[in-house]
C-alpha cells in the first residue's frame, strides 16, 4: 500500500444500457420499474420506453430469450403453486447492447470498487499556472493518487467521493502508471469535474 492515501473514494465502471425487446405484453410499464427475467432472475430499471422493447440499466444477470419478464411481482397466495399479481409482463424476445437512433451507444455508471483509498491534491506550490495563450492564470487541474492494485482506465472509470474538499464525480484523464525496479507502484491521473454525474 503507498503511504499518504489520506482521502478515499469509490470507483465506477461504465457499462452500455441493454435493448430487451419482447412480445405478448399485458399491463403498462413505466420509467424507473424493474423488470426481472422469471428464468434466469435477472433484472433491470427501465431507462427508456419504445413500442416492442425496453432500454434498461443497472443491469444485474442476463436475461434468457422466451422467459417471462415482469413488473411488480408480488405474492398473493402462498399456495401451491404460489399466485402472483404483476402489473406487466412480456415474453422476451433478445437482450442486446443499446444504440439509439442516432446510432450512439449509451452508458450507465455503476460502483465497481468502494472505499478505496487515495490522495486528491494539485501539483506544485501554487494552485494556480500561467495560461500562455491567454496570459491569465487559471487554476492547476486537481490530481489523484492509487494504490497499484486498483482497476483504473480513462474511458471505462471514473471516481466519486466526499472527501472534504473535494466532493464530486471526475473524469479520469490520463491514468499513468508510476514504477520502481519491482513494478508498478501507484497510478497518478487528472481529474475533470462532472458537472451532471
Amino acid at each position: 500500500m503507498v503511504a499518504g492515501l489520506i482521502h478515499s473514494c469509490t470507483i465506477q465502471k461504465r457499462f452500455q444500457k441493454q435493448e430487451l425487446t419482447y412480445t405478448a405484453a399485458t399491463g403498462t410499464p413505466v420509467i424507473g420499474q424493474t423488470v426481472t427475467g422469471g428464468t434466469s432472475l435477472a433484472t433491470g430499471i427501465i431507462d427508456q420506453l419504445f413500442k416492442g422493447y425496453l432500454v434498461v440499466k443497472t443491469v444485474t444477470g442476463t436475461f434468457t430469450p422466451g422467459e417471462n419478464i415482469t413488473i411488480g411481482k408480488t405474492l398473493v397466495s402462498p399456495g401451491p403453486p404460489p399466485v402472483y399479481t404483476t402489473t406487466w409482463t412480456a415474453t422476451l424476445g433478445t437482450q442486446t447492447g443499446y444504440t439509439n437512433s442516432q446510432g450512439a451507444k449509451e452508458y450507465y455508471w455503476k460502483d465497481n470498487q468502494t472505499g478505496i483509498p487515495c490522495r486528491f491534491y494539485s501539483p506544485g506550490k501554487s494552485p494556480v499556472v500561467l495560461n500562455m495563450q491567454t496570459g491569465t492564470f487559471v487554476p492547476k487541474p486537481l490530481y489523484a493518487m492509487f494504490d497499484a492494485s486498483v482497476t483504473l482506465t480513462e474511458v471505462e472509470y471514473r471516481i466519486v467521493t466526499t472527501s472534504v474538499g473535494f466532493t464530486g464525480t471526475y473524469n479520469l484523464d490520463p491514468v499513468i502508471p508510476r514504477s520502481t525496479m519491482t513494478g508498478i507502484d501507484h497510478y497518478e491521473t487528472a481529474l475533470k469535474r462532472e458537472p451532471n454525474p
